[in-house]
């Protein structure tokens, strides 16, 4: 038995005869292929009703109009009809489920490859410690400012404007720090990154690390540092020489063999001190120690355990060594 769709038309739309309904019922229990293309049918025309609120084509009323047009047509007009209701039911079902497939694509893809919520954490006028969802950890100077996922993946990126010292958390993939078009990555370390008008500083207190701009790289390791300018000079690594990179996090002040006429200008920095070295041979000795959260006498006090043969003497609001 062959179904005609227009009778199923009729069959959904509640319009079908006692004895076309009872044509259906048979055609149903006929074969299993016959059940499962019913089915079929019902699924399309539900989905598309509830997607409007009513059914596809306003259903009672085209099919009243479509019956009172039947009547005053011959044979010929009736079949163009029901072919021309049936196409455009059918048109208008799948319109209606592309229009679904396509939305819930979008839907997917906006869910799929929705960026990660950034946060923003500026410093203020004040030093501000940030952790990150890995563990890590930064010392945001005054006045800067960070943006970063509140999830990382694999790749763990930091944008930076301003200054601040990091501390990395190891084996959890790469990470990186942008500031400016220079980036910073590393697997698992300690570093400073300094962005100033035209020009980024980066110094490595702990591990390894690779400094890039465009094309251009160079790798920092322990107590080396780099220089990037806006001007695309080459990247070159240098030993460093600035003490007091750290202070502005946790007062921290790291000489390694640095001559004692470096480390005493630091001090006088970092105190508001005046501290001098009388003999020309005491500024070239070489201090390796580290000052944190020292206040200028304890600071006193670890310098003289270092270098024992260093004397210290008070005159008035001055300090001298010799």
């Amino acid at each position: 038995m062959v179904m005609k769709e227009d009778l199923l038309i009729k069959h959904f739309l509640s319009e079908a005869t006692a004895a076309e309904s009872a044509a259906i019922e048979i055609w149903l229990k006929e074969s299993e292929s016959n059940r499962l293309h019913y089915e079929q049918l019902v699924s399309v025309w539900e989905y598309a009703g509830r997607l409007k609120g009513k059914s596809p084509l306003a259903a009672d009323e085209a099919w009243s109009r479509f019956l009172a047009k039947k009547a005053e047509s011959g044979p010929q007009n009736q079949r163009m009809a029901v072919r021309s209701l049936r196409i455009n039911l059918w048109l208008r079902v799948a319109a209606v489920l592309f229009l679904l497939a396509g939305a819930s694509w979008t839907a997917w893809r906006l869910t799929v490859n929705r960026s990660p919520e950034l946060i923003l954490v500026q410093a203020g006028a004040a030093v501000k410690h940030v952790s990150l969802p890995d563990g890590s950890t930064v010392q945001l100077n005054a006045g800067s400012a960070i943006r970063y996922p509140e999830q990382f993946d694999e790749n763990r990126q930091v944008s930076l404007t301003g200054e601040a010292y990091f501390d990395v958390q190891h084996g959890l993939g790469t990470f990186s720090v942008t500031s400016g078009k220079t980036k910073v990555t590393v697997l698992g370390t300690a570093f400073n990154v300094k962005r100033t008008r035209s020009k980024v500083e980066v110094i490595v207190a702990r591990g390894l690390v690779r400094v890039s701009r465009g094309k251009a790289a160079v790798k920092l390791s322990r107590q080396q540092r780099v220089t990037v300018d806006d001007f695309g000079q080459a990247l070159k690594a240098e030993l460093n020489h600035d003490v007091m990179y750290r202070f502005y996090a946790g007062r921290t002040i790291v000489a390694d063999n640095t001559p004692m006429e470096e480390l005493v200008s630091a001090l006088n920095k970092a105190f508001k001190a005046d501290i001098r070295i009388i003999s020309p041979a005491t500024k070239k000795i070489p201090i390796t120690v580290t000052f944190k959260d020292e206040d200028l006498e304890g600071a006193l006090r670890v310098l003289k355990l270092t270098e024992p043969t260093l004397s210290i003497q008070r005159r008035g609001s001055s300090i001298y060594l010799r």
